[in-house]
């Protein structure tokens, strides 16, 4: 039985809802069927948030810390699980898990770079 103020499913029989405590009339429709109940005034209708993968976040914050290698391969390894997370179960988080990829993936260029460019100065001070 549903909740004809919040639509809240209920056990049959029930004679208030759990969720908000209203009465329920044993002839409530499902809430497909109603009209979407407008907010008190003075209030902002909101949309329930998805949760965020952990997988997305940590590639982001290890993206952003990724000047030490390991910190970079790990926001490129985290960012790929949770892309896949956002694919697989809809968690909210893709574009911070793009971003911990990105960041990841600079950190490891400029690394390479850094390296190739010590290793050339080297290289000319002996010759």
């Amino acid at each position: 039985m549903y909740c004809s103020k919040c639509g809240e499913l209920n056990p049959e029989g029930s004679d208030y809802c759990k969720k908000c405590g209203a009465p329920l009339s044993h002839a409530a429709i499902p809430p497909a069927a109603q009209p979407p109940a407008a907010p008190a005034s003075g209030q902002q209708a909101t949309m329930p948030a998805r949760p965020t993968s952990g997988f997305s976040t940590a590639s982001l914050i290890l993206g952003i810390l990724g000047f030490s290698g390991i910190c970079a391969l790990l926001a490129i390894i985290f960012g790929a699980i949770g892309i896949n997370q956002e694919k697989r179960t809809g968690a909210g988080g893709k574009g911070m898990a793009i971003a911990g990829v990105v960041l990841g993936s600079v950190w490891i260029f400029l690394g390479i770079i850094t390296i190739l460019i010590f290793v050339a100065i080297g290289l000319s001070a002996f010759s």
